[in-house]
């Protein structure tokens, strides 16, 4: 990761950072948010831009759970440790801790689409499901964006101070890698938790109740 994504985005404007918020939502909202900082773009359409590039699809696929139905859990129900007899049991387990479960599936590589499709399937309510949805995302997309903005606050000044101001770009970039890596990395081990006790459920053959 080098400046060269910050040149991109200047330069391309909203659409194309839109278009690479949809493959790496974390690092191009900072480095969006570090271009508003710099008087490029604005903050709340990087923000907004952030919010719907990682929401949208996330309707999708649980749109797209709700109408395939039965065909989603047959395809990925039993990577997910919902067998067929479960079914009624992983509906009641994951809508008793859907927070928790999107948290799951939004954050282990390329299990979102299934994870995501399994929600529609098992009729989780869509009320809820955007609402969980909702605070997931907007959380996540505000703290990279005051990440980027306050950095691109600090940049500015320190380029105002000193000569060296340009060398603390590419800090700031470390910073947003960084950050992206421990987000991923605490969010693995969440996961794995989480992951244990679905599989326990499965195997137990019955919901635990909070």
């Amino acid at each position: 990761m080098d400046t060269q994504i910050l040149d991109w985005i200047i330069r391309y404007g909203y659409l194309f950072m839109f278009l690479i918020l949809l493959v790496e939502g974390p690092v191009v909202t900072a480095s969006g948010a570090l271009a508003a900082a710099l008087g490029y773009y604005n903050v709340y359409i990087v923000f907004a831009l952030s919010f719907v590039a990682n929401f949208v699809p996330d309707l999708l696929y649980y749109g797209f759970g709700c109408w395939s139905g039965q065909w989603a859990l047959d395809k990925y129900g039993e990577r997910l440790g919902i067998p067929r007899g479960r079914r009624d049991q992983a509906a009641v387990f994951i809508g008793s801790n859907l927070g928790k479960w999107l948290f799951f599936v939004k954050t282990v590589p390329f299990l979102s689409p299934p994870g995501l499709a399994v929600m529609g399937a098992l009729g989780i309510p869509v009320r809820r499901f955007i609402w969980w949805d909702v605070i997931i995302v907007a959380l996540t997309s505000l703290g990279f964006v005051m990440l980027g903005y306050y950095s691109g606050k600090g940049y500015d000044e320190l380029r105002r101070i000193t000569p060296y101001g340009t060398y603390a770009l590419f800090g700031i970039f470390l910073a947003f890698v960084l950050s992206a890596f421990l987000h991923r990395r605490i969010a693995r081990r969440i996961t794995r938790r989480i992951a244990r006790r679905i599989q326990r459920i499965a195997a137990e053959g019955s919901p635990v109740q909070h």
